[in-house]
Order: C-alpha cells, then structure tokens, then sequence
C-alpha cells in the first residue's frame, strides 16, 4: 500500500512547481519497483498532457531501524519537479504496478 506522506499544496499557479513536492512511501515488504504519477480531471479521467515533470520514478529504501528501534524499513519515491499546465480542479493519483 502507497501511502501519500507529503500532500502538494492544494492551490497553486498553473506552470508553477508544486511546493512541497509529493513524497509517497510504502512498507519494504510491497515490493514497488517503481511508483508513477498521473493527473485526473474531475471525471476521473487521466490527463497525460497537462501534468509535467518526474512522473515516474523509483522507490528508495530507508532503515527505520534505528529511529523506532523495530526492524524493518521504508521505501519512498519524491516527485520534486511537478507542475500542472493548465488552470482547473484536478486530482494526482499514485500507481504503484506490482
């Protein structure tokens, strides 16, 4: 399961970076080779062309070990360099393929 550790903001100028920039992360054990990004119109349908920057990027691991004193770890993918086109409502939709 992805979970969204770091929302974009919610408002933001059309062509403007999305500040701070999405961070995703899931448990070692879901096994993501990689982590996309997609934008949605209010209808639910994807909009390949209005969202530019790295879409698409792999998961990274991180000991939390020695933070929380468990043994396991962490993956986590950031999207540092979003941006949204066009003016309007939208939704960003993770996908984690398996």
């Amino acid at each position: 399961m992805i979970t969204v550790e770091v929302q974009p903001p919610n408002h933001v100028q059309a062509g403007a970076l999305l500040y701070p920039p999405m961070v995703v992360s899931s448990e070692s054990n879901a096994h993501y080779d990689f982590v996309q990004i997609v934008l949605l119109d209010p209808y639910g349908r994807i909009l390949e062309d209005q969202l530019r920057g790295t879409l698409t990027t792999s998961m990274k691991s991180v000991d939390d070990g020695q933070a929380s004193g468990s043994r396991g770890s962490l993956e986590y993918a950031t999207f540092p360099d979003l941006a949204i086109t066009y003016p309007g409502t939208y939704t960003l939709r993770v996908n984690a393929p398996d």
